[in-house]
């Protein structure tokens, strides 16, 4: 079973498709907890993005690679290596840079990415006055891609637990979905 959403910003990274590397994820034991705040409806996870504490990562199931602002990219003296075409968000394209040296850790989980996607400055500032709240960067399809996903509301806490060892002990129905070009779809009819 998989418990997630997608905010719709679909990023989608032009040149990428075929030649996305995913990242590498790592966590001890069999599940993972990651603490988590909502504002406006969307998950923020607390971590650190390169031994810097953050709670401005927003989780988009639909993001299809880790996205970072632009001004962490520069704080953390990220070098560019190469350049990519964004569409989707809230401008509809903008050229963008790929970066290297990204490590996500979110609680015991650790997640590095062989490269980063920035999100532009202008497109950093939308985002933040669409959502009333800053965004350091977006995570998701790289935690929905092998793990199962847990979003517990109550307790404020994103499980992650190896599909391997997984066993659903709820009574709610699961809902099958598919991933097509990394991004989750769930198969539904509109009476």
């Amino acid at each position: 079973m998989v418990t997630g959403f997608s905010l719709a910003l679909g990023f989608v990274i032009r040149d990428r498709a075929q030649h996305k590397v995913d990242a590498q994820v790592s966590f001890p034991g069999n599940s993972v907890e990651i603490p988590f705040e909502t504002y406006g409806n969307h998950l923020y996870l607390h971590g650190k993005l390169n031994n810097t504490i953050t709670h401005d990562l927003l989780l988009d199931s639909g993001a299809a690679d880790i996205f970072i602002s632009q001004f962490k990219a520069q704080a953390f003296n990220l070098k560019s290596v190469g350049n990519s075409y964004i569409s989707g968000g809230t401008t509809g394209k903008a050229l963008t840079n790929r970066v290297k040296g990204v490590t996500l850790q979110l609680g015991a989980l650790t997640l590095k990415d062989e490269e980063s996607v920035v999100i532009p400055t202008a497109e950093t500032t939308k985002l933040g006055q669409y959502f009333g709240r800053t965004v350091t960067g977006i995570v998701g399809y790289e935690l929905f891609q092998q793990h199962v996903v847990e979003v517990d509301y109550q307790h404020q806490v994103l499980r992650l637990h190896r599909p391997q060892t997984y066993r659903y002990q709820g009574k709610a129905k699961p809902i099958s979905l598919k991933v097509q070009g990394e991004r989750p779809y769930v198969e539904m009819t509109v009476l």
